[in-house]
């Protein structure tokens, strides 16, 4: 039920038409997200829940306080480009939240490997693009979202690489290439634009199934860290001689930039 109205709650902030009614699927996106976490039912997610929670609520309040600033000063909620004043700082500060901009992106990688392995593939997909698409209806063409998402891109590579624990490895990841979605929005260009959405529909693809991927290995080995020995496990030479199956294959085609694995428009 989390699941349906998380979906459902991210299709609303898509379609939503003024500010407030953007705010209200928006929170709610926030509230049942955040059962996709706990009903793993471990202290770590537990916690983790309680700092996503906090986390989304200060985003939230970012953003209901630039509603308001920004009802008062122009005296209408219709969602569009925003300008310089201090009412779309708040707001691009609640959406930069959900974005993953740094350093409010912590939540990313605290929550999305404390999830349950479906939860997670549904984390994945639906917080940070909603976050994108909002950045691409308000703050086209902002010189600062691009700079932060070139920012994003890298950083988010380099901790990835640091990690570990393999979800939070592709959590961090998830930072990263949010980050070229991020940047294509600040660049403003059509082309710009065109190619952080296409980026979008793509990322929300291949990582649902790296979540996925990795679900299933964790339900079937209990471990999930990268330096966890495997029980039974075949010797080097026969996996680098075995067919790989076709999650892992095309998972490891995306990681690598295959063609036959991106939409190109």
């Amino acid at each position: 039920m989390a699941a349906f109205l998380y979906i459902g709650s991210s299709l609303g902030v898509v379609f939503a038409g003024d500010f407030f009614s953007l705010f209200i699927f928006w929170e709610i996106m926030a509230l049942t997200s955040v059962f996709l976490i706990w009903y793993r039912k471990e202290k770590e997610s537990l916690n983790a829940g309680f700092r996503y929670l906090l986390m989304h609520a200060l985003g939230g309040s970012c953003l209901l306080i630039g509603v308001l600033l920004h009802y008062s000063t122009y005296g209408t909620l219709a969602v569009g480009v925003l300008d310089n004043k201090l009412a779309s700082l708040f707001i691009l500060i609640g959406f930069g939240l959900n974005a993953a901009f740094i350093p409010l992106h912590t939540w990313l990688p605290d929550a999305y490997p404390e999830g349950t392995e479906t939860g997670s593939v549904f984390l994945s997909v639906y917080t940070t693009k909603t976050g994108v698409y909002a950045l691409a209806r308000c703050f086209p063409g902002a010189e600062g979202v691009a700079l932060m998402g070139g920012a994003m891109a890298v950083y988010g590579v380099t901790f990835a690489l640091l990690q570990n624990d393999v979800r939070r490895l592709l959590s961090y990841h998830i930072v990263s290439q949010v980050g070229y979605m991020v940047a294509g929005v600040g660049v403003g260009t059509v082309l710009g634009i065109n190619g952080a959405i296409s980026h979008m529909f793509n990322n929300i693809l291949y990582k649902s199934l790296l979540f996925m991927g990795m679900g299933a290995v964790i339900l079937g080995t209990g471990r999930r860290k990268l330096t966890d020995p495997v029980p039974g496990r075949r010797s080097r030479r026969s996996d680098r001689n075995s067919k790989k199956s076709w999650p892992e294959g095309s998972m490891m085609k995306t990681f690598t930039g295959d063609p036959s694995e991106w939409e190109f428009f």
